[in-house]
């Protein structure tokens, strides 16, 4: 039953675009419900989500040691020598040919900007690279921002967990170091990316950034560069 032409006599229009069915009007059929292809297909992208947070958390509990990719013997070629940071300690290890020669103290980064965990290389050999930065700079080519290891300024800060990403040295002790590693030397920091848990945001850099796309790239979720920054 129709009251105007084109107008459902079970709907009473309330204000403009709302309407309100009347009780004892015909109600959509069940089909009409579970086939709905627009509902559907956002359903299964909620559920496709669902699945790739729970293969995140199985990788993140079971993958941990995913964190440390394994320094490519090319990445140390004419090098005889590996540099060892754990995050645990603040303390930098000396190796030749996998046997340790020297120990050093330094300063690793604070909470909210740790020193990068995974394995590196020296690519850059720097004196008097900046104020603050001490006598002496190796940098790193770490792919989310400018890091390295380096003299300081502020020798009290060694021991501790000071610096804004950087491996702090005595200036002494740095001056050494430059003179005995060459370019192309591997450093390896290991730690847990995970330890501090965040909610990751456009625009946020580090380890825990990486691990997450080096996972969706197994995942084949994602296909870009696994550089630690959260970009796209």
């Amino acid at each position: 039953m129709t009251g105007r032409k084109g107008v459902d006599a079970g709907v009473i229009r309330l204000g403009r675009g709302r309407r309100h069915r009347r009780q004892g009007s015909p109600q959509p059929h069940k089909s009409q419900v579970m086939h709905n292809p627009v509902r559907n297909s956002v359903d299964n992208h909620v559920d496709r989500w669902k699945w790739i947070g729970v293969w995140l958390l199985a990788l993140a509990i079971w993958g941990a040691p995913l964190y440390i990719t394994p320094v490519p013997p090319a990445l140390a070629a004419g090098s005889p020598y590996t540099i060892r940071v754990d995050m645990e300690s603040p303390v930098l290890r000396l190796y030749r040919n996998k046997h340790l020669v020297h120990t050093y103290p330094i300063a690793l980064g604070k909470v909210q900007t740790e020193t990068p965990i995974g394995s590196w290389r020296i690519v850059d050999k720097q004196r008097g690279w900046g104020r603050g930065f001490g006598t002496r700079w190796l940098g790193l080519n770490v792919p989310w921002g400018i890091y390295g290891i380096h003299g300081t300024n502020r020798p009290a800060s060694i021991g501790q967990y000071a610096s804004s990403g950087c491996i702090r040295m005595h200036n002494a002790d740095v001056e050494a170091l430059y003179d005995i590693v060459p370019i192309g030397t591997a450093v390896v920091v290991s730690g847990d990316p995970l330890a501090r848990r965040r909610r990751l945001e456009y625009g946020q850099i580090g380890a825990d950034v990486r691990l997450v796309q080096q996972a969706l790239a197994r995942l084949g979720f994602y296909h870009g560069p696994a550089r630690g920054q959260f970009d796209s």
